[in-house]
């Protein structure tokens, strides 16, 4: 998937926790499509905080046209896209993974 997301202009995706962590991290921009009937409409709530980020767009599965109007704009609209990247990058920033090893050795050692 790395070498896929490094070539990525755009995705169109729902908007759970994993796929989210990934684009943030590969700094692709998005138009998230929550799912309707998930836990709690969590996914609604990882896709408006990207949405308020500006590294995603936020689109409906009951209005496709409209899906497929905001891809076709975001795709002839090759700035906003580059700038919707750099947010998405900065949401975790690129230095994660050191990031989530120090938090890691913390808990290990605060448990201990």
């Amino acid at each position: 998937m790395e070498n896929i997301y490094k070539i990525t202009d755009l995705v169109l995706m729902r908007a759970g926790a994993t796929s989210l962590s990934e684009i943030a991290y590969y700094g692709v921009p998005a138009v998230l499509v929550p799912y309707p009937f998930a836990k709690d409409n969590h996914q609604f709530y990882n896709a408006r905080y990207f949405l308020e980020k500006g590294a995603a767009v936020l689109g409906f599965q009951d209005d496709r046209e409209g899906l497929l109007d905001t891809v076709l704009d975001l795709l002839k609209s090759g700035k906003d896209l580059l700038k919707m990247s750099a947010k998405a990058e900065k949401i975790f920033g690129r230095n994660v993974n050191e990031k989530i090893i120090r938090m890691l050795k913390k808990e290990v050692i605060d448990v201990r």
